[in-house]
C-alpha cells in the first residue's frame, strides 16, 4: 500500500485496473441482460473501487470524514442491492442514477453541490480519473438493470 501512496494516480490506476479485471471475468458483457446474481457482483465492485480509493487518498471525498462519507456511499449501495434482490430494479436505477452517481461524479465547477468529490487542484487528476472509473461501473449497472426483462 505505500508503494501505491508513492506512486499516485498509477497507484489508483493499479488498483482499478485489478478491481475491473475481476468484475469483468463476472460480467464479460456489462451486465446487458444479464440477471441480478450479475448486476450484484457490479454493486461490490464499485464499493471496492471506492474504498481503495479512499484508502490511498484519505481527502478524496470533500468532508472533513471522508470515511463517514464513504460510509454512507456503501450504505447506499447495499440499499441498491436489496433493491435488486427484491426484483425492484427500476428504484434501484433510480436511486443509482438520482442519488449514488451524482455524489461520485466530476463536478462541471468545485461548488457543485450534489458531489462529494474533492474540489482540491491537487487531486483533480484522481479526482477525474476516480469518477470515471465509478461512473462506468455504474452505467454498466444501470445497462444491466434496464435490459433485465425478469
Amino acid at each position: 500500500m505505500i508503494f501505491l501512496k508513492r506512486k499516485g494516480l498509477s497507484g489508483l490506476a493499479l488498483v482499478v485496473i485489478c478491481v475491473i479485471i475481476a468484475g469483468s471475468v463476472m460480467c464479460p458483457f456489462a451486465c446487458a441482460a444479464e440477471p441480478p446474481d450479475v448486476i450484484l457482483p457490479k454493486l461490490d465492485e464499485l464499493k471496492e473501487v471506492i474504498s481503495s480509493a479512499v484508502d490511498i487518498y484519505p481527502t478524496l471525498l470533500t468532508d472533513t470524514n471522508t470515511l463517514q462519507q464513504a460510509n454512507a456511499l456503501y450504505n447506499k449501495i447495499d440499499a441498491v442491492m436489496v433493491m435488486v434482490e427484491e426484483g425492484d430494479y427500476r428504484d434501484a436505477a433510480k436511486k443509482l442514477e438520482n442519488d449514488i452517481s451524482p455524489k461520485i461524479a466530476v463536478p462541471p465547477d468545485p461548488y457543485h453541490a450534489r458531489s462529494w468529490l474533492s474540489d482540491d487542484p491537487a487531486l483533480q487528476p484522481v479526482v477525474e480519473e476516480f469518477a470515471g472509473w465509478c461512473q462506468e461501473i455504474i452505467e454498466d449497472i444501470l445497462d444491466g438493470l434496464t435490459n433485465y426483462n425478469g
